[in-house]
């Protein structure tokens, strides 16, 4: 795909962007990642994972440190293109997977028992019903031909699979294994006890931010990704009522993570001495990763205050929908 600077969009090119700032509390502190934990983040597919990955490349680029990005799916879904068993692929990887500090993917919770790792586990959960039809739009991009019989027929048969989050939190690998109410406790467990940061969709940039000071990481400027082109409406009421019924435990999930998220955010940025060693800048530092886009030959870098300050005027008088969260 063709790189565009965004200084040298056209106005109106300028004002379609929305790009993302988060400000730490704390920007001149960053972590010494070379000696801390790797991060492993369980990827939900349609939980804004790609724009996280955009993020965990630009991190990587920043501190020097290897990311790894598991291709697959552990459940052989229907994406309209073949994808990979996950667990080949973690075969495959093992080698540069214990060397890294950034590992993501559709890899249900478990891999640091297959690496011998004390891993930082993340995750971002999502309404399941928004979940599975945003992943039924994502299908639509390689399969034009989606009706509602088709629809229906990917759901009855494990193309678009029950329970997502609560197969892939609670460590399920088997497709067939029953989703029930053993398999949906122990989701809840790992949630609780595991993932030392849970974010939600609806609100992203909470998770960030929490992710960002309790890891050290700098300032950060992104944009959003991945958003489906076809099947924009909402699902018909007859796939809307198979989509409840096939997402019943992840109803239940999701309400749990709702109740703990901030309980977790304030305890991953408390514990942050505790997690790792850290390092005080001289300057305050933004990073960006905007990938297509560029600021003048780089999808992603590095801004000091000042630039990033000009940067942010330009922008804002160019009509570009910039963000700011500020902790």
């Amino acid at each position: 795909m063709k790189k565009i600077d965004i200084l040298n969009m056209s106005l109106q090119e300028k004002q379609s962007l929305a790009l993302t700032v988060i400000k730490r509390d704390d920007p001149f502190l960053v972590s010494n990642p070379h000696n801390n934990k790797p991060v492993i983040l369980t990827h939900v597919p349609r939980t804004a994972g790609v724009t996280m990955d955009a993020i965990l490349l630009g991190v990587a680029h920043y501190f020097k440190r290897s990311w790894v990005r598991l291709p697959g799916d552990a459940y052989s879904q229907y994406w309209g293109n073949p994808k990979p068993n996950i667990l080949g692929s973690v075969t495959e990887l093992k080698e540069q997977l214990n060397d890294a500090y950034l590992i993501s993917g559709h890899m249900p919770f478990g891999l640091h028992q297959k690496l011998a790792l004390d891993p930082i586990y993340i995750t971002v959960l999502r309404d399941p019903i928004e979940r599975a039809w945003s992943q039924i739009r994502r299908i639509a991009r390689d399969d034009g031909e989606l009706s509602d019989p088709k629809i229906l027929e990917l759901i009855n048969n494990g193309g678009v699979i029950d329970n997502l989050q609560v197969r892939m939190i609670s460590g399920c690998l088997d497709k067939n294994e029953k989703c029930d109410e053993k398999m949906l406790e122990q989701a809840k467990y790992n949630l609780l006890n595991y993932y030392a940061l849970v974010g939600l969709v609806d609100n992203f940039n909470v998770f960030l931010t929490s992710l960002l000071s309790g890891l050290g990481w700098p300032d950060l400027m992104f944009r959003t990704r991945n958003i489906s082109e076809k099947l924009k409406e909402d699902p018909s009421l007859i796939v809307h009522r198979s989509l409840t019924n096939q997402n019943e435990y992840d109803s239940v999930l999701v309400e749990y993570a709702k109740n703990i998220v901030l309980k977790k955010s304030s305890k991953f940025i408390s514990e942050r001495d505790s997690r790792g060693e850290f390092k005080q800048l001289q300057v305050e530092d933004t990073l960006f990763s905007l990938d297509p886009f560029t600021l003048g030959d780089n999808s992603i870098g590095v801004l000091g205050h000042d630039h990033f300050c000009s940067l942010e005027k330009e922008l804002l008088g160019a009509g570009v929908n910039l963000s700011k969260v500020q902790m």
